[in-house]
């Protein structure tokens, strides 16, 4: 597996240990920690659940040549899941143009309304509004396919209502006419979701509640009827009216429900590292709010999809992509993807086209985006998808979540060969700790990776790989480097 962040270890990991925990005093306290492998906290978790947004406009390996194509990119970070064409742009794309059953065969996609973005932006839509350097349908389920990622396709559910825009009856073609190409073609979608933050800003306005939940009734029973297995749920950011509104309206019809969870409202605790550093929060209260919402309205079983996610929450909290953002972002995704209800939670996003123009200068605000512009090169939020991909295992045990300033996670495969225990020290002063580890008796650890930088604000952060500790009994002592995830996995012999 690519890496694109330089590693360190060996002699230099050995020497790091021996002055945190083994040839000099500890001046911090130990701090206790506790991990059950032997009880399960959540079953059935996906491989690959931290998924990402493409960039339609910026994502094509056919269209816009890169030194590493997308679909390495893609498979480095271990996506499992893929959200196309975008988020708020998605309500200005059309799949396809009629006639959809045209001979010759061949997608032409284009914008809905040339009033709005990106029909206005002329490097990316030519005056017929077609997007000729964008990915297609087409070539974003043989992506899917190549890196063996499920889908979700975000259907256009509101330029109806744009200036320019087609009419609703036109806007319900092209989504029934998207599911039978499907079918026909026998390309997998996995998730069809019915629009994006239908319940936020413009988009509320411009679609009221009431009618976003016709809306939604009327193209999932057209989409249904074509494909009975389709499963489809509606764009809502977090309002619990909507998630209510839907499950009253037609809950045979709702397969999954959305989520979006940044980091808006967190601006008063954690507008900087410290704030951030010291906060008990877990960071994921629409998700939390979205599943009580959806239980009382007796969709007991359905699923949550964080469609859209990240540690972005505007000028207030910093728009670089650092060492603390970067842990922040861990410290998210974890708690989501450990969340019961939660089945994928999706990262905003591959790549940015609100800041091109047609060049390649890497944009000053990366906070959301997990690839460089240029290269494809893994960002340090790209980086923690990529550890936690790779680390995620079929089931997340009981494990102490918050000790001080240190975060906890750890899951075990259903027959608990592999084991695996993820720390997260949002310090920056190294953090002694004494895990215990019940339920097992793993010995050394068979791989330690720890991914950190130097100072918060450190957009270099690196992984590395330091000598394993020893494990005495059932107890597990090491010393967590700052600013760091160090992530210890047992793998059995068969």
């Amino acid at each position: 597996m690519g890496k694109n962040l330089p590693e360190r270890g060996g002699i230099c990991g050995v020497i790091a240990l021996a002055l945190l925990g083994c040839g000099t005093p500890l001046l911090a306290r130990e701090a206790a920690l506790a991990v059950d492998f032997d009880r399960v906290a959540k079953e059935d978790v996906n491989p690959g659940a931290a998924g990402i947004n493409l960039c339609w406009l910026l994502d094509s390996d056919r269209r816009r040549r890169q030194p590493a194509p997308m679909v390495r990119a893609l498979a480095e970070l271990g996506v499992g899941v893929l959200r196309f064409p975008y988020g708020h742009l998605a309500d200005n794309y059309l799949w396809d143009s009629p006639p959809y059953d045209r001979p010759g065969g061949g997608l032409r996609p284009k914008v809905a309304s040339l009033n709005l973005p990106p029909g206005q932006w002329t490097w990316a839509t030519k005056p017929d509004g077609s997007m000729p350097g964008g990915m297609d349908f087409d070539e974003y389920i043989e992506l899917c396919g190549k890196i063996g990622a499920r889908s979700l396709v975000c259907v256009n559910a509101l330029s109806f209502k744009y200036p320019g825009g087609p009419t609703y009856g036109e806007l319900k073609a092209a989504a029934v006419a998207w599911v039978r190409y499907a079918v026909t073609h026998r390309l997998r979608v996995d998730y069809w979701q019915i629009g994006n933050e239908v319940d936020h800003g413009d988009s509320a306005k411009l679609l009221p509640m009431e009618a976003y939940v016709a809306l939604y009734e009327d193209f999932a029973r057209a989409m249904k009827a074509v494909d009975p297995a389709a499963r489809i749920g509606p764009g809502i950011l977090a309002r619990p009216a909507y998630y209510r509104a839907v499950a009253q309206a037609c809950p045979a019809l709702v397969d999954f429900a959305s989520v979006h969870q940044y980091m808006w409202g967190s601006e008063k605790k954690c507008h900087d590292y410290a704030g951030w550093r010291d906060c008990p929060d877990s960071f994921v209260k629409n998700i939390e709010q979205a599943a009580k919402t959806l239980e009382a309205g007796g969709l007991t079983q359905t699923k949550l999809l964080v469609t859209e996610t990240g540690v972005s929450g505007g000028s207030a909290l910093g728009e670089v992509n650092n060492t603390y953002k970067a842990l922040w972002c861990f410290e998210v995704l974890m708690n989501e993807l450990a969340h019961p209800r939660v089945a994928y939670s999706f990262y905003w996003g591959t790549h940015t086209p609100w800041s091109y123009r047609g060049d390649e200068v890497e944009p000053a605000k990366d906070v959301a985006l997990a690839l460089r512009l240029r290269t494809n090169a893994r960002t340090p939020t790209g980086e923690v998808i990529r550890l936690i991909n790779r680390h995620l295992l079929g089931e997340f045990v009981d494990t102490e979540r918050v000790v001080g300033r240190l975060r906890g996670y750890a899951l075990r495969t259903p027959n608990r060969r592999e084991r695996v225990l993820l720390l997260l020290n949002k310090d920056d002063q190294a953090a002694p700790v004494a895990i215990t580890l019940a339920g097992a008796s793993p010995g050394e650890p068979t791989e330690r990776v720890q991914f950190g930088g130097r100072a918060p604000d450190d957009v270099a952060p690196v992984v590395s790989t330091p000598a394993r500790p020893v494990v005495t009994g059932q107890v597990l002592r090491t010393a967590l480097a700052p600013l760091s995830v160090t992530i210890f996995r047992w793998t059995d012999e068969k």
